[in-house]
């Protein structure tokens, strides 16, 4: 839909994203434990983005000035690729009442970002520009104008619980890192059981 907007300056030449992960449940393995309904959770996920695209010039606009001006700018961009992947490792402890679980989780992400340019911004300079001398031009071309790699990672701890009313669940989850964060969330189950 945002690329209908900028239609004949913008389009897409690579689109990926792929996800996997896996989930298991370790204190399934200790049937004491598993009976009287108390779980230890591990997980791990890892998710790859990668988008390409084409921009044409008048994405930015035809940036050159009349030849008579001291300097000229011109837009030789053309295109621009976002790579960006994400791996978390999450374990949980929770034990499960009749109508509410309880639980403690710990996780850690680390996420690495690249975004990168391609072509270039064309300057030219006119020498008098600079002093009194000849009216010849000196040509600088900036190349990745947009180049940016970067790393975050955090690790993040809390409490959750999840409460059971019938077919609505309401779910409370509190947790902090270098910041303090709550989320809510409510579900209702439309499948009855077999």
């Amino acid at each position: 839909m945002a690329t209908k907007k900028l239609a004949g300056d913008f389009s897409l030449s690579k689109d990926l994203t792929t996800t996997i992960g896996i989930k298991h449940d370790a204190f399934s393995w200790i049937p004491a434990l598993h009976k009287r309904n108390i779980f230890f959770t591990l997980g791990a996920t890892y998710t790859y983005i990668l988008l390409g695209t084409n921009v044409g010039a008048n994405l930015i606009g035809n940036m050159e000035t009349p030849s008579t001006d001291l300097f000229s700018v011109k837009n030789n961009l053309n295109g621009l690729d976002y790579r960006s992947s994400n791996f978390g490792f999450e374990a949980i402890v929770s034990k499960k009442l009749k109508f509410v679980d309880i639980s403690l989780f710990g996780s850690f992400n680390q996420s690495h970002y690249k975004v990168l340019s391609s072509g270039a911004i064309e300057v030219k300079v006119a020498n008098s520009f600079f002093s009194n001398g000849s009216q010849d031009f000196t040509t600088y071309t900036v190349d990745n104008l947009i180049n940016v790699d970067a790393k975050v990672s955090q690790f993040i701890y809390g409490a959750a619980l999840q409460f059971y009313i019938g077919p609505v669940n309401l779910g409370l989850k509190f947790g902090t890192s270098s910041q303090r964060y709550f989320s809510i969330s409510l579900g209702y189950k439309i499948l009855k059981k077999k």
